[in-house]
């Protein structure tokens, strides 16, 4: 028993002082400026106007629904992406989803996927329906300061209009 003990120490002491190693959203790295205009489908700069909660009814009577959150974010700049004024973003609701917390009246740089088309059927959502994750590289524009210099090395970003939402 004791040699149990000492084997599995090291395993105990780091999840005591990491816990977010027991984590299913953990994420391992984040990208370069260049890599994230390789991989996403929108790069963009803009702010929260409005956060919802989504609730998607499940197929299967045993399965409780899936909830998320949807960001409307107005587009300020863009790196990558033809968007609209205000850019419809999905998310998960946090916690073990690895959803991305959005926060009305914030800035953020944001990098999204575009959701597959299954899922804008579902959704009844566009071809513009985006999705993101805090496994992106996606960051309040407070902390973003070098990754918008990469950017704007690599890429001029294209302004888009105010509207009102």
């Amino acid at each position: 028993m004791r040699r149990i003990l000492l084997l599995t120490l090291p395993a105990w002491l780091l999840l005591l002082l990491h816990p977010s190693a027991l984590s299913p959203c953990s994420c391992i790295n984040r990208e370069t400026a260049a890599d994230a205009l390789v991989s996403y489908d929108a790069v963009f700069e803009g702010d929260v106007v409005a956060v919802q909660r989504l609730v998607i009814p499940s197929h299967w009577e045993s399965e409780p629904p899936s909830q998320g959150q949807i960001a409307f974010v107005r587009v300020i700049r863009t790196w990558k992406g033809a968007l609209p004024p205000v850019a419809t973003v999905y998310t998960g609701s946090g916690g073990g989803d690895c959803g991305y917390q959005f926060i009305p009246g914030q800035h953020y740089l944001v990098f999204a996927y575009r959701l597959p088309a299954t899922q804008r059927r579902a959704l009844h959502e566009s071809k513009l329906a985006l999705y993101t994750d805090i496994c992106t590289s996606s960051t309040p524009l407070t902390r973003a300061d070098d990754l918008v210099n990469d950017l704007n090395r690599i890429r001029q970003p294209t302004s888009t209009p105010w509207t009102p939402y």
